[in-house]
């Protein structure tokens, strides 16, 4: 029986659809334009014989026989991108577009004046930040790279720990004024404290303890509950770097220093295909330098 011809193309856009979920997606992340992904990916079936896609209007999903051949041709398709990637940095400098994802606050202080010195040094490249709080779908977003706080728990990414951030519990002094000096963790029952969402009440320490927050103000972000705070309104937990001036200046004051909490890893995560990327070590080299 004679075999049809390979047909890379096909699958590089079938690994693309299947993982971003649609054809729109997908083109973004081949910059390809729709059309041309639908008639790659129609061909490609075609020249198989097999079905891959249950299509609606709305939607698309892997059939049993397309889940299967993802399963075996995802490997060697992120492979052969790893390999042409390879020869091209070994005669050219980084270029084109990168899209990293971070939050806000990490973003503002600490990852962009990192990008304004890449941009300089790598005139070829542009850059694209996407500053959320919201947890944004890498792959389906069409995002190069992102930086997150914890480990990583999406074992379709690589992840890489650049760093590990300390925080502290810091307050004003007219709010400490106001009650007992906390001697243990317990005694932060006593005080009014403030978090930077409600979804994230629990402080962990070095020790080990963890402390539920009967929080006073949810402020809906790391910035806003620093700015809570200066207010007098409570405790807080903030990373130092963006503590130390206020600590400096005397509007703020450490609570419970004896007490330290646990550092918090912080991770760059990027698909697969990105492992032995060139721009990949060069940002990682560059978030080294990130004072953290």
């Amino acid at each position: 029986m004679e075999q049809s011809p390979l047909d890379m193309n096909g699958m590089a856009v079938f690994v693309a659809v299947a993982e971003t979920g649609s054809l729109t997606a997908a083109g973004r992340q081949l910059n390809l334009p729709k059309a041309t992904v639908s008639r790659r990916l129609k061909s490609y079936e075609a020249v198989l014989g097999v079905t891959l896609f249950r299509r609606s209007t709305r939607s698309l999903s892997l059939t049993d026989m397309g889940q299967r051949h993802l399963q075996r041709i995802r490997p060697l398709v992120h492979e052969a991108r790893e390999a042409v990637t390879e020869v091209r940095e070994q005669r050219e400098a980084p270029s084109g577009l990168v899209r990293i994802s971070t939050s806000v606050i990490f973003g503002e202080h600490y990852l962009a004046p990192v990008i304004w010195n890449l941009a300089r040094s790598y005139p070829n490249l542009r850059f694209d930040l996407v500053l959320t709080n919201a947890l944004v779908d890498i792959v389906r977003e069409g995002i190069d790279f992102a930086i997150r706080m914890g480990e990583p728990e999406d074992s379709e990414l690589i992840g890489r720990v650049i760093g590990r951030a300390r925080q502290l519990l810091v307050a004003s002094p007219d709010c400490m004024a106001q009650y007992p000096v906390p001697e243990s963790i317990a005694d932060l029952d006593h005080l009014p404290t403030i978090v930077s969402s409600s979804g994230r009440r629990h402080w962990s320490f070095a020790n080990g303890e963890v402390y539920r927050c009967n929080w006073k103000v949810s402020a809906g972000s790391i910035g806003a509950s620093l700015d809570a705070c200066l207010h007098g309104l409570g405790v807080t937990l903030v990373p130092e770097t963006m503590a130390r001036p206020h600590l400096e200046s005397g509007a703020l004051v450490r609570v419970l220093a004896d007490c330290p909490l646990r550092e918090v890893p912080i991770t760059l995560l990027y698909p697969r295909m990105r492992h032995q990327s060139m721009l990949t070590r060069v940002l990682v080299d560059a978030l080294k330098d990130v004072p953290l």
